[in-house]
């Protein structure tokens, strides 16, 4: 681990997109509705590839380590 700006940082390697381009999502949100359809929505997209849901800040910081996912989509 290092440390910037008085954080704790892990040293990881940026999280690759596939050469496809497709762009893997974790979506964090408190409403399982709205996560469904934020997942609904983004299914129907070529780009998108829904990896993993969370419904509270905790469970998405622990999903996303074992999803490594491109992209967060956060409202908690």
């Amino acid at each position: 681990m290092r440390h910037d700006t008085g954080r704790a940082v892990r040293d990881r390697a940026p999280v690759p997109i596939p050469a496809h381009g497709e762009i893997t999502v974790l979506i964090a949100d408190d409403d399982a509705r709205v996560g469904r359809a934020v997942a609904a929505l983004l299914g129907q997209e070529t780009d998108f590839h829904v990896v993993g849901h969370a419904l509270t800040g905790e469970d998405a910081v622990t999903a996303a380590g074992a999803h490594r996912p491109a992209l967060v989509l956060t409202d908690v």
